[in-house]
């Protein structure tokens, strides 16, 4: 890194400049260091503007903002890097999946849904499917908040289809059954609410599954089962 430096510094040659800032912010983006990864990308685009890597230094200024919780700023230069294009497909995929999630956190669930879709749509080879599991996830989460539950409840079993991992499973099954819930869908909703209770492993999991417990032992109690929702 202290060479790159160095190499930035003296360096006349434009190609060379662009390179060592784009892998300093790429060093920065692995070390967590998001506020100076974002300095160096956002120098890269700005002092660079005709380097053949200006794609690939909006996408990481993208990614970046928004690890940084940058949503707005995150969104708008994954959109420039997406227009400028020539990004592989996976980086492609990643740049829609984390436009969906940016739009998602600033409540524009409709937008958020187009962009999820840009990734489940047309899957490319060697696709992971724990990104399509998610892509799912969200896109049946962005349904709920829009009050399409039924909708939401396809999404959610396509993410299910897609082997979500462990860290996923029990949100997956929670979400489904406040879908069901909201339907009045008791018998579905209990069912999703079960296998939440019995797949929470991790924090945010468990925390769903505590949730699911919750709900199933109301709804028991509703149905006059006292004992097993004890």
């Amino acid at each position: 890194e202290t060479f790159l430096k160095a190499v930035l510094a003296q360096s006349r040659e434009a190609t060379l400049g662009a390179r060592a800032l784009l892998v300093l912010g790429n060093i920065a983006y692995a070390q967590e260091r998001y506020a100076d990864a974002i300095e160096k990308y956002q120098q890269f685009v700005t002092q660079y503007p005709q380097d053949s890597a200006l794609a690939q230094a909006y996408f990481w200024l993208g990614m970046a903002r928004f690890q940084a919780q940058q949503f707005s700023e995150s969104y708008a230069a994954l959109t420039k890097a997406l227009s400028i294009g020539g990004l592989p497909e996976s980086m492609t995929a990643k740049a829609h999946y984390r436009m969906g999630e940016s739009q998602y956190q600033m409540g524009n669930y409709q937008a958020a849904i187009t962009s999820f879709q840009q990734v489940t749509g047309k899957p490319f080879a060697g696709q992971e499917k724990s990104e399509l599991a998610y892509a799912h996830f969200w896109t049946g989460e962005s349904l709920y908040y829009l009050k399409q539950f039924a909708p939401a409840i396809e999404a959610f079993k396509k993410s299910l289809a897609y082997q979500p991992p462990q860290e996923l499973l029990s949100s997956v099954h929670y979400r489904m059954g406040s879908a069901y819930e909201e339907l009045g869908q008791r018998a579905e909703a209990d069912a999703a609410f079960q296998r939440a209770d019995a797949t929470g492993s991790n924090a945010s999991s468990i925390s769903d599954a505590s949730a699911a417990t919750f709900r199933l032992a109301q709804s028991l109690q509703r149905q006059g089962k006292y004992a097993q929702a004890i």
